[in-house]
């Protein structure tokens, strides 16, 4: 009996231990973690970093080790002084615990979650972009001592995610306006090796695009379910399984994109599987409100196309693209007018062989 006694008691101290350790750690090592954090973030960027605040846990994720950095901001500076690039609620890691606790191992990342992130992209008539705040090489601080060296991070995803985002792309040198707002998107694979498979998903809540005062969106509805096999060692992203909507068209596409230096060489045919005349109809900006669905259309839309060569801004070099497209017998009847219109027909074909426009047709 008293053997089994000393036995409960010890568990019970071990047990004490260890949610006393699980409760301690995090403030043991948050000046550890928030030196670091705030290092290898401002002595690589060009641009002002801030955040008001770190969270650390390890109950959340045991046995790994959560860190947030919590109202942060990233601003211009220069041509961008007071853009802000990047705000947010939060932006989380999921940290090995061991590599946080060892001096000599460098903290490895395995998971990122952004939470209500509000990206601002901006460029300027002459392609310079505010996003473009990472220092050259030869300007990073370099430091050989090894004190240094245990200060570095090594991406180990496994997972990230980014909830209720909001992104403006505000692009003046191609005179082209996007707004989407309530961006959900989560992916997940072992981005730890080579070749892996990344499935990912994203919904948009609301997406406007503008382009020269032509307004091609307003305020539609996307989600993407794609997974992409990444060749990480020469930059290929293959698409696989994918399904993208809009209001209520869908598309399907195959093919890569590769990043080959100053290039990005792609090969990419895509189409929509419906020949529903009404999903087309969905597209037209205020088309897609509140009784959408009451809307009387029927007929039949085909849509396919594919884009293949090299695009190179600073040449001005451009892929081929061909776009075929065709309407039969399309009618439509919105409720509560007299009226509807009847017997849409049309055959559109536009082919570009390369970055010579003028041999569009």
């Amino acid at each position: 009996m008293k053997i089994v006694k000393r036995l409960f008691l010890a568990l019970l101290i071990l047990i004490i231990l260890l949610a006393g350790s699980a409760f301690a750690l995090p403030y043991l090592f948050k000046d550890k973690l928030t030196a670091l954090a705030k290092e290898e973030i401002n002595k690589n960027v060009q641009a002002k970093v801030d955040f008001n605040g770190v969270g650390l846990s390890l109950i959340r994720s045991f046995p790994n080790f959560s860190l947030a950095l919590e109202d942060y901001s990233v601003t211009g500076i220069n041509e961008f002084e007071g853009i802000p690039l990047a705000t947010g609620k939060s932006i989380g890691f999921t940290l090995d615990l061991m590599s946080v606790i060892s001096s000599t191992r460098p903290v490895e990342v395995k998971s990122v979650t952004l939470e209500e992130p509000n990206i601002h992209v901006v460029i300027l008539k002459d392609g310079r972009a505010n996003y473009d705040i990472a220092l050259p090489a030869e300007e990073t601080t370099t430091d050989t001592t090894a004190e240094t060296d245990y200060s570095n991070v090594l991406i180990q995803l496994q997972e990230y995610s980014i909830s209720n985002g909001s992104l403006i792309y505000d692009d003046r040198s191609l005179d082209v306006y996007a707004d989407a707002r309530n961006i959900n998107h989560r992916g997940s694979g072992d981005l730890t090796i080579d070749v892996y498979d990344l499935d990912t998903y994203t919904e948009v809540g609301s997406l406007s695009v503008e382009q020269s005062g032509i307004t091609y969106l307003k305020n539609a509805q996307a989600t993407l379910s794609a997974i992409f096999n990444i060749e990480q060692s020469i930059s290929k992203y293959n698409l696989k399984d994918n399904e993208l909507a809009i209001n209520d068209l869908r598309l399907t596409a195959d093919g890569f994109v590769q990043l080959v230096d100053d290039d990005i060489d792609m090969e990419l045919v895509f189409k929509s599987p419906q020949n529903d005349f009404k999903s087309l109809l969905s597209m037209v900006p205020n088309a897609y409100i509140e009784g959408y669905e009451d809307v009387k259309a029927d007929g039949k839309f085909t849509l396919s196309g594919e884009v293949k060569g090299t695009y190179n801004g600073d040449r001005e070099e451009y892929p081929g693209f061909r776009i075929e497209s065709s309407i039969t017998g399309g009618n439509v009847q919105y409720p509560g007018l007299p009226l509807g219109i009847r017997n849409i027909n049309s055959q559109v074909e536009v082919n570009s062989p390369g970055s010579d426009f003028d041999d569009l047709t």
